[in-house]
Formats: structure tokens, C-alpha cells, sequence
């Protein structure tokens, strides 16, 4: 069983917490405790989410942001070499402040994965469209390949989901003494 969190412990989490150093810096005022423990607790206690201290970093994106072009999280993290988990961060951060907005959203990569496309400056952003159903990706997969293909692929599955016998040479039967 975890030891009970002391009313100071407490406080030194709310002050962490509020800090835009990153926890796993400050954990030495917490000696014995993990890092995960205190994020628990500190959800726990209500604190809210934990954002990292990014001013000068969003000054630099809304900078490149401001030739008006659109651009995905993944155009920013490879223009000014940053982490893709903070360069969606700061650019949600900016969509929230209103100094950008959501323009489209276009699918990427080999699974459809929807991206957000922003462009710097007030607007009204374009929500995200629902994902796809399995039924409607195979559907989309389909399309795009041959007809005989198609063909082939739903009589090997069909056949897969029959469980049907396989079928043996009757040379192999006889020889470990399976007669037909």
C-alpha cells in the first residue's frame, strides 16, 4: 500500500504541477515517489492538464505560420525540427487562442488517418470528419484494385470462413494409411 500524501507533499505537486518544468525535473521534491504516481494524484486532486512552458517555441511557429500557407503539424515539426506531439500542442494552442484555425483535413498515410491542416489567422475551423467504418474501408479498398482480384480475395475468404476441409492428394492418404 502507497504512504498517504502529506498536506505539503500536496502542495509541492500543485506547484509542480503549475510549473512549466517538466515533472520528470522536478520529481527530486518528491523524494519516493514516481513520476506516475504523481501524475495520478495529481489527476486525482483535479489540476487539470500539465502544459509545458512553450513561449518562445510558439512565438517561432505562429513566425513560420505567418506567410499564410497552410501547413500539418508533421510540415512544422520537419521546417523548425521539433518534437510532432509539441508541434500539435502548440499549434492546438493556437487554434484555442483564435490566431489560427482549422482550414481541411485530409487523410494520410497507408490507414487514413485524418490530418488537420491550419493556416494562421481568425476563422472558423472545419470539423473533424468521422472515421471510417471497417465495412467502408474494405469497401474503398475494393475499388482500388483489379475486379478479377476482388474476385479472388472474397472466394479466399469465403473459403477461409467456411472452414472447408482441406483437401489432400490421395497418394499422401494412402501412404499414412487414410483411405479415402
Amino acid at each position: 500500500m502507497a504512504a498517504v500524501w502529506t498536506q505539503k507533499e500536496i502542495e509541492t505537486l500543485r506547484v509542480m504541477w503549475q510549473s512549466s518544468v517538466p515533472m520528470k525535473d522536478q520529481m527530486h521534491l518528491l523524494p519516493g515517489r514516481s513520476m506516475q504516481y504523481a501524475f495520478r494524484k495529481a489527476k486525482q486532486l483535479g489540476f487539470g492538464a500539465k502544459h509545458r512552458g512553450h513561449s518562445e517555441m510558439l512565438g517561432v511557429v505562429a513566425d513560420l505560420m505567418a506567410d499564410g500557407k497552410c501547413r500539418a503539424a508533421a510540415d512544422v515539426f520537419k521546417e523548425i525540427d521539433i518534437d510532432l506531439g509539441h508541434a500539435r500542442e502548440l499549434l492546438g494552442r493556437l487554434v484555442n487562442e483564435g490566431r489560427a484555425h482549422i482550414t481541411l483535413w485530409r487523410q494520410a498515410g497507408c490507414n487514413g488517418q485524418w490530418q488537420a491542416l491550419y493556416v494562421i489567422g481568425a476563422g472558423v475551423s472545419q470539423p473533424k470528419p468521422k472515421r471510417m467504418t471497417q465495412k467502408q474501408r474494405a469497401e474503398r479498398f475494393m475499388k482500388r484494385i483489379d475486379p478479377v482480384e476482388g474476385e479472388i480475395r472474397k472466394q479466399r475468404y469465403a473459403a477461409r470462413k467456411r472452414k472447408a476441409p482441406r483437401m489432400q492428394d490421395p497418394i499422401i492418404q494412402a501412404l499414412f494409411a487414410r483411405a479415402a
